[in-house]
Protein backbone atom coordinates (compact mmCIF):
# COMPACT_ATOMS: atom_id res chain seq x y z
CA UNK A 1 0.00 0.00 0.00
CA UNK A 2 1.18 3.85 -0.65
CA UNK A 3 -1.27 6.26 -0.49
CA UNK A 4 -0.20 9.85 -1.58
CA UNK A 5 -1.67 13.22 -1.33
CA UNK A 6 -0.60 17.31 -1.09
CA UNK A 7 -1.65 18.50 1.95
CA UNK A 8 -1.24 17.27 5.54
CA UNK A 9 -4.36 18.12 7.33
CA UNK A 10 -8.18 18.17 6.11
CA UNK A 11 -7.56 21.76 7.00
CA UNK A 12 -5.43 24.76 6.09
CA UNK A 13 -2.38 23.96 7.58
CA UNK A 14 -0.88 27.34 7.21
CA UNK A 15 -3.89 28.88 9.35
CA UNK A 16 -3.28 26.08 11.85
CA UNK A 17 -0.14 26.26 12.40
CA UNK A 18 -0.51 30.10 13.08
CA UNK A 19 -3.22 29.65 15.98
CA UNK A 20 -0.65 27.39 17.43
CA UNK A 21 2.76 29.13 16.94
CA UNK A 22 2.09 31.01 19.91
CA UNK A 23 2.25 28.26 22.85
CA UNK A 24 4.95 27.07 24.38
CA UNK A 25 6.58 24.22 22.57
CA UNK A 26 6.60 21.80 26.05
CA UNK A 27 2.68 22.74 25.98
CA UNK A 28 2.81 21.08 22.30
CA UNK A 29 5.14 17.92 22.63
CA UNK A 30 2.84 17.44 25.92
CA UNK A 31 0.14 16.26 23.57
CA UNK A 32 2.26 13.78 22.10
CA UNK A 33 2.95 12.13 25.69
CA UNK A 34 -0.75 12.48 26.68
CA UNK A 35 -1.92 10.54 23.83
CA UNK A 36 0.87 7.91 24.52
CA UNK A 37 -0.74 7.59 28.09
CA UNK A 38 -4.60 7.22 26.77
CA UNK A 39 -2.93 4.20 24.19
CA UNK A 40 -1.86 3.03 27.50
CA UNK A 41 -5.04 2.49 28.87
CA UNK A 42 -5.54 1.11 32.53
CA UNK A 43 -2.90 -1.78 31.66
CA UNK A 44 0.03 0.16 32.26
CA UNK A 45 3.31 0.08 29.72
CA UNK A 46 5.98 2.71 28.55
CA UNK A 47 6.73 5.83 27.36
CA UNK A 48 9.76 7.34 25.99
CA UNK A 49 10.98 10.68 25.13
CA UNK A 50 13.54 12.21 23.27
CA UNK A 51 14.64 15.38 21.90
CA UNK A 52 17.93 16.38 20.23
CA UNK A 53 19.49 17.89 18.13
CA UNK A 54 18.21 17.65 14.33
CA UNK A 55 20.72 17.28 11.49
CA UNK A 56 19.84 20.30 9.83
CA UNK A 57 21.22 23.56 11.65
CA UNK A 58 18.53 24.93 13.54
CA UNK A 59 16.15 21.96 14.13
CA UNK A 60 14.94 19.81 17.30
CA UNK A 61 14.73 16.21 16.74
CA UNK A 62 11.55 14.52 18.62
CA UNK A 63 10.52 11.47 19.03
CA UNK A 64 7.31 9.83 21.36
CA UNK A 65 7.41 6.00 21.93
CA UNK A 66 4.88 3.95 23.53
CA UNK A 67 3.73 0.16 23.62
CA UNK A 68 0.05 0.91 23.43
CA UNK A 69 -2.39 -0.01 21.70
CA UNK A 70 -1.75 1.94 18.16
CA UNK A 71 -3.01 3.27 15.46
CA UNK A 72 -5.53 1.59 13.27
CA UNK A 73 -6.35 3.91 10.42
CA UNK A 74 -3.33 6.49 9.51
CA UNK A 75 -5.46 8.12 7.05
CA UNK A 76 -7.57 9.62 9.46
CA UNK A 77 -4.15 11.50 11.32
CA UNK A 78 -5.42 14.25 8.99
CA UNK A 79 -8.74 15.36 10.07
CA UNK A 80 -8.59 17.30 12.91
CA UNK A 81 -11.39 17.00 15.77
CA UNK A 82 -11.54 13.08 14.73
CA UNK A 83 -10.11 10.45 17.10
CA UNK A 84 -10.63 6.71 16.68
CA UNK A 85 -11.29 6.81 20.62
CA UNK A 86 -14.92 6.87 21.76
CA UNK A 87 -14.65 10.10 24.12
CA UNK A 88 -14.81 9.93 27.83
CA UNK A 89 -13.82 12.04 30.80
CA UNK A 90 -11.24 9.47 31.93
CA UNK A 91 -9.30 10.20 28.66
CA UNK A 92 -6.81 13.31 28.30
CA UNK A 93 -6.48 13.67 24.80
CA UNK A 94 -9.53 16.09 23.29
CA UNK A 95 -11.26 14.53 20.04
CA UNK A 96 -8.14 13.98 17.76
CA UNK A 97 -6.94 17.50 18.10
CA UNK A 98 -3.08 17.41 20.11
CA UNK A 99 -0.85 15.67 17.20
CA UNK A 100 -2.17 18.06 14.73
CA UNK A 101 -1.32 21.37 16.84
CA UNK A 102 2.11 19.95 16.41
CA UNK A 103 2.16 18.61 13.29
CA UNK A 104 0.92 22.03 11.53
CA UNK A 105 4.40 23.20 12.79
CA UNK A 106 6.97 20.97 12.28
CA UNK A 107 9.29 20.43 8.90
CA UNK A 108 9.01 16.37 9.21
CA UNK A 109 6.65 13.66 10.77
CA UNK A 110 6.89 9.72 10.54
CA UNK A 111 3.83 8.15 12.50
CA UNK A 112 4.44 4.28 12.62
CA UNK A 113 2.39 1.61 14.35
CA UNK A 114 1.47 -1.56 13.97
CA UNK A 115 2.89 -2.56 9.97
CA UNK A 116 2.48 0.97 8.43
CA UNK A 117 3.74 4.46 8.47
CA UNK A 118 2.59 7.47 8.12
CA UNK A 119 4.89 10.25 6.02
CA UNK A 120 4.30 13.85 6.26
CA UNK A 121 7.21 15.72 4.25
CA UNK A 122 7.99 18.82 2.56
CA UNK A 123 9.45 19.15 -0.94
CA UNK A 124 12.41 20.83 -1.60
CA UNK A 125 10.03 23.28 -3.57
CA UNK A 126 7.78 23.61 -0.45
CA UNK A 127 5.22 21.27 -1.29
CA UNK A 128 3.74 19.18 1.03
CA UNK A 129 3.36 15.48 0.64
CA UNK A 130 1.46 12.85 3.15
CA UNK A 131 1.68 9.21 2.28
CA UNK A 132 1.19 6.01 4.06
CA UNK A 133 3.73 2.76 3.49
CA UNK A 134 3.88 -0.57 4.42
CA UNK A 135 6.75 -1.28 6.99
CA UNK A 136 8.43 -4.42 6.50
CA UNK A 137 8.22 -5.18 10.41
CA UNK A 138 5.06 -4.65 12.89
CA UNK A 139 5.80 -1.41 15.41
CA UNK A 140 4.90 -2.14 18.67
CA UNK A 141 2.46 1.13 20.16
CA UNK A 142 3.16 3.51 18.51
CA UNK A 143 6.32 5.89 17.23
CA UNK A 144 5.95 9.00 16.78
CA UNK A 145 9.29 11.21 15.05
CA UNK A 146 9.18 14.94 14.42
CA UNK A 147 11.68 17.81 12.80
CA UNK A 148 10.68 21.04 14.47
CA UNK A 149 12.34 24.66 13.58
CA UNK A 150 13.62 25.14 17.46
CA UNK A 151 16.73 25.67 18.59
CA UNK A 152 17.83 22.33 20.18
CA UNK A 153 19.96 23.03 23.12
CA UNK A 154 17.48 25.51 24.82
CA UNK A 155 14.59 23.25 23.57
CA UNK A 156 15.73 20.10 25.45
CA UNK A 157 16.44 22.14 28.32
CA UNK A 158 13.08 22.75 28.70
CA UNK A 159 11.53 20.00 27.60
CA UNK A 160 13.67 18.04 30.54
CA UNK A 161 12.68 20.27 32.94
CA UNK A 162 9.21 20.20 31.82
CA UNK A 163 8.56 16.70 32.19
CA UNK A 164 10.29 16.00 35.08
CA UNK A 165 7.21 17.80 36.78
CA UNK A 166 4.63 15.32 35.40
CA UNK A 167 3.27 12.60 37.69
CA UNK A 168 3.81 8.87 35.77
CA UNK A 169 0.34 6.97 36.74
CA UNK A 170 0.65 3.36 38.88
CA UNK A 171 2.16 1.38 36.14
CA UNK A 172 3.29 3.58 33.53
CA UNK A 173 7.19 4.32 33.15
CA UNK A 174 8.02 7.50 31.13
CA UNK A 175 11.20 8.81 30.65
CA UNK A 176 12.68 11.97 28.84
CA UNK A 177 15.68 11.66 26.80
CA UNK A 178 16.63 8.12 28.85
CA UNK A 179 16.14 9.93 32.46
CA UNK A 180 13.30 7.88 34.70
CA UNK A 181 10.15 10.83 35.43
CA UNK A 182 9.91 9.53 39.18
CA UNK A 183 6.48 8.35 40.77
CA UNK A 184 5.71 10.68 43.78
CA UNK A 185 3.33 8.83 45.44
CA UNK A 186 0.35 10.40 46.51
CA UNK A 187 0.13 11.17 50.41
CA UNK A 188 -3.78 11.60 50.89
CA UNK A 189 -6.84 10.01 48.26
CA UNK A 190 -9.66 12.68 48.46
CA UNK A 191 -13.32 11.56 47.23
CA UNK A 192 -14.50 14.58 45.13
CA UNK A 193 -17.23 15.29 43.08
CA UNK A 194 -16.10 18.23 40.06
CA UNK A 195 -16.53 19.39 37.13
CA UNK A 196 -15.46 17.20 33.91
CA UNK A 197 -15.35 17.79 29.90
CA UNK A 198 -16.88 15.32 27.67
CA UNK A 199 -18.48 14.92 23.87
CA UNK A 200 -21.81 13.51 23.48
CA UNK A 201 -24.35 14.17 20.60
CA UNK A 202 -21.84 16.17 18.90
CA UNK A 203 -21.42 19.00 21.38
CA UNK A 204 -19.04 19.50 24.48
CA UNK A 205 -20.60 19.49 27.82
CA UNK A 206 -19.68 20.12 31.74
CA UNK A 207 -21.44 17.46 33.95
CA UNK A 208 -20.20 16.81 37.73
CA UNK A 209 -18.95 13.13 38.31
CA UNK A 210 -17.31 11.70 41.17
CA UNK A 211 -13.64 11.55 41.35
CA UNK A 212 -10.63 11.20 42.98
CA UNK A 213 -7.96 13.56 44.02
CA UNK A 214 -4.48 12.80 44.55
CA UNK A 215 -2.72 15.20 46.83
CA UNK A 216 1.06 14.48 45.85
CA UNK A 217 3.62 16.18 48.26
CA UNK A 218 5.25 19.36 46.45
CA UNK A 219 8.43 21.29 46.54
CA UNK A 220 7.31 24.55 45.31
CA UNK A 221 4.56 25.84 43.97
CA UNK A 222 1.13 23.37 44.39
CA UNK A 223 -0.08 22.87 40.82
CA UNK A 224 -3.71 20.88 39.48
CA UNK A 225 -2.66 18.20 37.63
CA UNK A 226 -5.11 16.36 35.11
CA UNK A 227 -4.56 12.98 35.04
CA UNK A 228 -0.63 13.15 35.91
CA UNK A 229 -0.18 15.89 33.42
CA UNK A 230 0.11 19.68 34.93
CA UNK A 231 -1.93 22.19 34.21
CA UNK A 232 -1.50 25.60 36.33
CA UNK A 233 -1.31 26.54 40.06
CA UNK A 234 -3.93 25.71 42.08
CA UNK A 235 -3.81 28.42 44.02
CA UNK A 236 -3.18 27.34 47.62
CA UNK A 237 -0.14 27.83 50.13
CA UNK A 238 0.32 24.23 51.30
CA UNK A 239 2.91 21.90 49.51
CA UNK A 240 0.64 19.75 47.73
CA UNK A 241 -0.70 19.15 43.88
CA UNK A 242 -3.66 18.19 43.16
CA UNK A 243 -3.87 15.17 40.73
CA UNK A 244 -7.58 14.60 39.38
CA UNK A 245 -8.39 11.86 38.48
CA UNK A 246 -10.20 12.62 35.03
CA UNK A 247 -10.56 14.98 32.30
CA UNK A 248 -9.88 18.62 33.96
CA UNK A 249 -12.38 21.49 31.70
CA UNK A 250 -9.45 23.93 30.48
CA UNK A 251 -9.00 26.27 27.73
CA UNK A 252 -8.37 25.90 24.07
CA UNK A 253 -4.69 25.34 25.02
CA UNK A 254 -5.17 23.76 27.87
CA UNK A 255 -2.96 26.20 30.37
CA UNK A 256 -5.57 27.10 32.28
CA UNK A 257 -8.86 25.81 34.40
CA UNK A 258 -12.65 27.05 34.32
CA UNK A 259 -13.06 29.63 36.47
CA UNK A 260 -14.40 28.79 40.20
CA UNK A 261 -12.87 24.84 39.25
CA UNK A 262 -9.68 25.35 41.94
CA UNK A 263 -12.30 26.25 44.33
CA UNK A 264 -14.22 23.20 43.71
CA UNK A 265 -11.02 21.82 44.82
CA UNK A 266 -10.05 23.27 47.79
CA UNK A 267 -13.50 22.78 49.22
CA UNK A 268 -13.06 19.30 48.64
CA UNK A 269 -9.45 18.67 50.05
CA UNK A 270 -10.05 21.11 52.98
CA UNK A 271 -11.24 18.21 55.33
CA UNK A 272 -8.11 16.55 54.85
CA UNK A 273 -5.75 19.42 54.84
CA UNK A 274 -7.06 21.36 57.84
CA UNK A 275 -5.76 18.35 60.14
CA UNK A 276 -2.16 19.96 58.81
CA UNK A 277 -2.44 23.66 58.61
CA UNK A 278 -1.37 26.01 61.41
CA UNK A 279 -2.61 29.08 62.68
CA UNK A 280 -1.31 31.04 60.26
CA UNK A 281 -1.89 28.37 57.23
CA UNK A 282 -5.48 28.97 58.51
CA UNK A 283 -6.02 32.26 58.10
CA UNK A 284 -5.09 31.87 54.27
CA UNK A 285 -8.02 33.18 52.02
CA UNK A 286 -8.98 29.98 50.18
CA UNK A 287 -8.92 28.25 53.38
CA UNK A 288 -11.64 30.78 54.40
CA UNK A 289 -13.50 30.71 50.56
CA UNK A 290 -13.73 26.88 50.45
CA UNK A 291 -15.56 26.30 54.33
CA UNK A 292 -17.79 28.99 53.66
CA UNK A 293 -18.42 26.96 50.72
CA UNK A 294 -18.77 24.40 52.99
CA UNK A 295 -22.22 22.74 54.33
CA UNK A 296 -20.37 21.22 57.02
CA UNK A 297 -21.28 23.59 60.03
CA UNK A 298 -18.93 21.82 62.15
CA UNK A 299 -15.75 21.55 59.80
CA UNK A 300 -16.64 26.01 59.42
CA UNK A 301 -16.39 26.06 63.26
CA UNK A 302 -13.25 23.85 63.32
CA UNK A 303 -11.80 26.34 60.72
CA UNK A 304 -12.46 29.45 62.96
CA UNK A 305 -10.77 28.06 65.94
CA UNK A 306 -7.96 27.04 64.16
CA UNK A 307 -7.44 30.25 62.11
CA UNK A 308 -8.61 32.43 65.53
CA UNK A 309 -8.52 30.33 68.59
CA UNK A 310 -11.77 30.03 71.16
CA UNK A 311 -13.91 32.03 73.13
CA UNK A 312 -14.08 34.56 69.86
CA UNK A 313 -16.40 37.68 69.72
CA UNK A 314 -17.42 39.54 66.21
CA UNK A 315 -17.05 43.04 66.21
CA UNK A 316 -20.35 45.21 64.96
CA UNK A 317 -20.09 48.79 64.25
CA UNK A 318 -22.37 51.01 65.47
CA UNK A 319 -22.30 54.69 64.28
CA UNK A 320 -18.41 54.16 63.80
CA UNK A 321 -18.16 53.19 67.84
CA UNK A 322 -17.34 49.48 68.80
CA UNK A 323 -19.35 49.81 72.34
CA UNK A 324 -19.79 46.69 73.29
CA UNK A 325 -16.00 45.06 72.47
CA UNK A 326 -14.40 46.29 75.87
CA UNK A 327 -17.38 44.16 77.37
CA UNK A 328 -16.90 41.15 75.81
CA UNK A 329 -12.91 41.54 76.09
CA UNK A 330 -12.84 42.85 79.97
CA UNK A 331 -15.93 40.16 81.11
CA UNK A 332 -15.91 37.14 78.69
CA UNK A 333 -12.23 37.57 77.83
CA UNK A 334 -13.18 37.16 74.34
CA UNK A 335 -10.98 37.63 71.19
CA UNK A 336 -12.57 40.18 69.49
CA UNK A 337 -12.84 39.72 65.41
CA UNK A 338 -12.84 42.92 63.20
CA UNK A 339 -15.07 41.95 59.79
CA UNK A 340 -13.87 44.40 58.08
CA UNK A 341 -10.16 43.28 58.11
CA UNK A 342 -11.10 39.29 57.30
CA UNK A 343 -11.51 37.79 53.53
CA UNK A 344 -14.50 37.27 51.96
CA UNK A 345 -14.84 33.69 53.34
CA UNK A 346 -14.09 34.52 56.59
CA UNK A 347 -16.38 37.62 57.22
CA UNK A 348 -18.84 35.15 55.49
CA UNK A 349 -18.04 32.33 58.39
CA UNK A 350 -17.74 34.77 61.26
CA UNK A 351 -21.33 35.76 60.74
CA UNK A 352 -22.53 32.35 60.84
CA UNK A 353 -20.49 31.18 63.90
CA UNK A 354 -19.54 33.93 66.24
CA UNK A 355 -21.73 35.57 68.46
CA UNK A 356 -21.44 39.58 68.28
CA UNK A 357 -19.50 41.27 71.14
CA UNK A 358 -22.87 42.86 72.37
CA UNK A 359 -24.30 39.03 72.89
CA UNK A 360 -20.71 37.91 74.55
CA UNK A 361 -21.26 40.81 76.83
CA UNK A 362 -24.64 40.23 77.71
CA UNK A 363 -24.42 37.01 77.92
CA UNK A 364 -21.13 37.01 80.16
CA UNK A 365 -23.16 40.14 82.51
CA UNK A 366 -26.18 37.70 82.75
CA UNK A 367 -23.74 34.75 83.78
CA UNK A 368 -21.73 36.57 86.16
CA UNK A 369 -24.86 38.23 88.22
CA UNK A 370 -26.26 35.32 88.17
CA UNK A 371 -23.03 33.52 89.86
CA UNK A 372 -22.94 36.19 92.21
CA UNK A 373 -26.59 35.54 93.86
CA UNK A 374 -25.87 31.77 93.37
CA UNK A 375 -22.95 32.21 95.62
CA UNK A 376 -24.58 34.98 97.90
CA UNK A 377 -23.12 34.61 101.55
CA UNK A 378 -25.05 34.68 104.61
CA UNK A 379 -23.59 36.69 107.05
CA UNK A 380 -25.26 34.95 109.64
CA UNK A 381 -25.47 31.99 108.42
CA UNK A 382 -22.14 30.84 105.80
CA UNK A 383 -21.03 28.24 104.33
CA UNK A 384 -17.37 27.05 105.29
CA UNK A 385 -15.75 28.94 102.85
CA UNK A 386 -16.55 32.28 103.80
CA UNK A 387 -17.00 30.73 107.74
CA UNK A 388 -13.05 31.46 107.47
CA UNK A 389 -13.17 35.56 105.77
CA UNK A 390 -15.59 36.62 108.05
CA UNK A 391 -14.30 35.78 111.03
CA UNK A 392 -10.88 37.53 109.82
CA UNK A 393 -12.79 40.43 108.95
CA UNK A 394 -15.49 40.52 111.91
CA UNK A 395 -19.39 40.45 110.25
CA UNK A 396 -19.93 43.91 112.11
CA UNK A 397 -17.03 45.51 109.68
CA UNK A 398 -18.26 44.03 106.58
CA UNK A 399 -22.09 45.10 107.54
CA UNK A 400 -19.98 48.59 107.72
CA UNK A 401 -18.26 48.70 104.47
CA UNK A 402 -21.40 47.14 102.84
CA UNK A 403 -23.67 49.79 104.61
CA UNK A 404 -21.39 52.28 103.21
CA UNK A 405 -21.64 51.15 99.88
CA UNK A 406 -25.22 51.06 99.93
CA UNK A 407 -25.19 55.03 101.48
CA UNK A 408 -22.83 56.44 98.21
CA UNK A 409 -24.62 54.51 95.57
CA UNK A 410 -28.03 55.66 96.56
CA UNK A 411 -26.88 59.19 96.75
CA UNK A 412 -25.39 58.64 93.29
CA UNK A 413 -28.66 57.34 92.21
CA UNK A 414 -30.43 59.58 93.82
CA UNK A 415 -28.27 62.35 91.77
CA UNK A 416 -28.26 60.61 88.46
CA UNK A 417 -32.13 60.04 88.59
CA UNK A 418 -34.25 63.22 90.41
CA UNK A 419 -37.57 62.58 91.36
CA UNK A 420 -37.43 58.91 90.39
CA UNK A 421 -37.38 56.08 92.88
CA UNK A 422 -33.55 54.37 92.26
CA UNK A 423 -32.74 52.45 95.24
CA UNK A 424 -29.82 49.96 95.43
CA UNK A 425 -29.16 47.10 97.29
CA UNK A 426 -25.87 45.43 98.66
CA UNK A 427 -24.48 41.98 99.02
CA UNK A 428 -21.34 39.92 99.14
CA UNK A 429 -20.57 36.88 97.50
CA UNK A 430 -17.25 34.93 96.36
CA UNK A 431 -16.71 36.37 93.10
CA UNK A 432 -12.83 36.84 92.99
CA UNK A 433 -12.28 33.27 91.51
CA UNK A 434 -13.74 34.71 88.66
CA UNK A 435 -11.62 37.71 88.38
CA UNK A 436 -14.45 40.10 89.57
CA UNK A 437 -14.22 42.19 92.41
CA UNK A 438 -17.83 43.16 91.86
CA UNK A 439 -21.37 43.27 90.02
CA UNK A 440 -24.23 45.31 89.39
CA UNK A 441 -27.86 43.93 87.91
CA UNK A 442 -30.27 45.43 86.36
CA UNK A 443 -32.05 45.13 89.42
CA UNK A 444 -29.60 47.58 91.37
CA UNK A 445 -28.06 44.62 93.30
CA UNK A 446 -23.90 46.15 94.26
CA UNK A 447 -22.50 42.56 95.20
CA UNK A 448 -19.10 42.68 96.18
CA UNK A 449 -16.54 39.97 96.32
CA UNK A 450 -15.98 38.93 99.85
CA UNK A 451 -13.13 37.08 98.94
CA UNK A 452 -11.16 40.59 97.83
CA UNK A 453 -9.38 41.52 100.59
CA UNK A 454 -8.63 44.82 99.91
CA UNK A 455 -12.82 45.75 99.92
CA UNK A 456 -12.87 45.27 103.32
CA UNK A 457 -8.83 46.12 104.72
CA UNK A 458 -9.41 49.87 102.96
CA UNK A 459 -12.74 50.46 102.09
CA UNK A 460 -12.08 53.94 101.65
CA UNK A 461 -8.87 53.96 99.48
CA UNK A 462 -9.04 54.88 96.00
CA UNK A 463 -9.15 51.30 94.60
CA UNK A 464 -12.59 51.17 96.19
CA UNK A 465 -13.75 54.47 95.22
CA UNK A 466 -12.98 53.40 91.52
CA UNK A 467 -14.51 49.66 92.01
CA UNK A 468 -18.11 51.93 92.88
CA UNK A 469 -17.77 54.73 90.53
CA UNK A 470 -17.33 51.55 88.24
CA UNK A 471 -20.25 49.60 88.91
CA UNK A 472 -22.69 52.16 89.56
CA UNK A 473 -22.29 53.74 86.64
CA UNK A 474 -23.59 50.69 84.66
CA UNK A 475 -27.02 51.90 85.90
CA UNK A 476 -26.35 54.50 83.34
CA UNK A 477 -24.82 52.66 80.75
CA UNK A 478 -24.69 48.33 81.25
CA UNK A 479 -22.11 48.18 78.45
CA UNK A 480 -18.26 49.50 78.35
CA UNK A 481 -17.04 51.28 74.96
CA UNK A 482 -17.16 55.36 74.56
CA UNK A 483 -21.25 55.64 75.89
CA UNK A 484 -19.74 53.88 79.39
CA UNK A 485 -16.76 56.14 79.63
CA UNK A 486 -19.18 58.80 79.85
CA UNK A 487 -20.99 57.63 82.33
CA UNK A 488 -17.99 56.75 84.29
CA UNK A 489 -17.00 60.85 84.26
CA UNK A 490 -20.44 61.38 85.24
CA UNK A 491 -21.07 58.95 88.01
CA UNK A 492 -16.93 59.88 89.23
CA UNK A 493 -18.51 63.53 89.16
CA UNK A 494 -21.23 63.05 91.19
CA UNK A 495 -19.23 61.02 93.81
CA UNK A 496 -17.07 63.73 94.06
CA UNK A 497 -19.80 66.31 94.54
CA UNK A 498 -21.19 64.31 97.10
CA UNK A 499 -18.16 63.59 99.50
CA UNK A 500 -17.48 67.67 99.00
CA UNK A 501 -21.66 68.25 100.27
CA UNK A 502 -21.23 65.30 103.04
CA UNK A 503 -17.79 65.90 105.02
CA UNK A 504 -19.29 65.30 108.33
CA UNK A 505 -21.19 62.00 107.04
CA UNK A 506 -17.81 60.85 105.37
CA UNK A 507 -15.30 61.67 108.42
CA UNK A 508 -18.09 59.47 110.48
CA UNK A 509 -17.66 56.67 107.87
CA UNK A 510 -14.09 56.99 107.60
CA UNK A 511 -13.82 56.31 111.89
CA UNK A 512 -16.80 53.71 111.22
CA UNK A 513 -14.71 51.41 108.20
CA UNK A 514 -11.11 51.89 110.07
CA UNK A 515 -9.81 48.53 110.13
CA UNK A 516 -6.43 47.82 112.17
CA UNK A 517 -4.03 45.69 109.97
CA UNK A 518 -3.40 43.28 113.33
CA UNK A 519 -6.03 41.91 112.80
CA UNK A 520 -4.96 40.80 109.08
CA UNK A 521 -1.87 40.00 110.61
CA UNK A 522 -2.77 37.95 113.45
CA UNK A 523 -5.41 36.17 111.33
Amino acid sequence: MNTNNTEWLAVSTEGFAQQNAARPSEHLVKELLQNGLDSLGDNGGVIELTCAAGEAPGTTLLQCRDNGCGIENMDNLRTVFWTSKQDSHLKRGRMGRGFKELLCLCLFCEVSSRKVSALFTITPDGERTFSIVENAEATIGTVITMIMPWEPIGTARVMEQYFATFLPPDGVSISINGNPITRNAPKHLVPATLTTEAFQNGRWVKPNTKTTVELVPASGEGLIYEMGIPVCPVEWDVPYHANILQRVPMNPNRDAVMSGYAAKIHKACLPILLAELDSEAARSAWVGEAASKSDDGDLQKEVLGKAFGKNLARSVPSFGKFSHDADAEKIAGSKILDTRQLSGGFRELVKVHVPTSREVAETAQREAVEEAAAKAVDLFNPDDGASEIIARYGRMHIENVCAFHHWLANKILASLFPGEVKSCSVRVSMLAAKRAKATWSTFSVFTLALDYPVIWESPLNQENFAIHIHETAHELAFHHGNSFADAMQTTAGLACAIIVDHPQEIEAWRRKLSFPQERVLAA
